[in-house]
Order: C-alpha cells, then structure tokens, then sequence
C-alpha cells in the first residue's frame, strides 16, 4: 500500500515536472539538445521518469502519447472478479472504468481495455 503511494506521488511529481519543463521549453525555444549541461541533465532525468512510467506498466500510453493510470482504487474489485473467474463480468467492470476516460478514439478505448486485461494491473505491487 506505501509503495503505491509512494509510486502515485512520484508518477505526479514527475508528471508536473515534465508539464513544466515542456511549458519552458516551449517559451525559451531551448531542449534536449542545447549545450548547456545543466538543461541536458534535466532532460536526461525527464527522459528516464518517462522511461519508467511506461516500463512500470501502470499507465497506458495512447498513440498520440496520452497517460491513462490504472488507478489502485480498482483493484479489490477487479482482484474480487479475476479471483472468481468471472472474466465477462471482469471485462465489463474494466469497460466501466474505460467510459469514464475521454479518450481521444474508439481504438484508444479498446486499446486500454486490452492493457488492462492481458496486463492485469491489478496485480502489480
């Protein structure tokens, strides 16, 4: 349960810390690849946060780059329903949760549905 958090605070520190690196990025027309070491380490940092939001598996990424979490609120239920081996009542309990994510297109949707259900978030520590 610590560890969840921990990994949730982490996963938003990071996350506000890209949005405002990408915002000063934006107005100073400076990046990854300018001489001065100090922006190349942020960068590098940023790159690996990145890194390990997507191997950590606990976002899925759209093809136009956008982070929807599975969130630790949803496990019970979905452990509940995986443990039972109910897996229609499982797949409609994750589409549940898909609906009420705006996602960008139907293939995104579906696309969340299968990450959740090959992946099985739910039972990462």
């Amino acid at each position: 349960m610590k560890k969840r958090i921990l990994i949730g605070l982490v996963t938003a520190g990071f996350l506000f810390t890209y949005a405002a690196a990408s915002a000063q990025e934006k107005e100073s027309g400076c990046g990854c690849g300018d001489d001065s070491s100090q922006e190349t380490e942020d960068c590098l940092e940023i790159k690996s946060l990145a890194t390990w939001v997507v191997e950590s598996e606990i976002a899925y990424e759209t093809k136009d780059g956008n982070l929807y979490w599975w969130l630790e609120g949803y496990d019970e239920k979905a452990r509940k329903l995986a443990d039972a081996g109910d897996g229609e009542a499982l797949a409609d309990y994750v589409r549940e949760i898909a609906a009420n994510y705006r996602f960008g297109s139907e293939s995104d949707e579906e696309g969340f549905i299968q990450w959740v259900l090959s992946g099985k978030p739910w039972l990462r520590d």
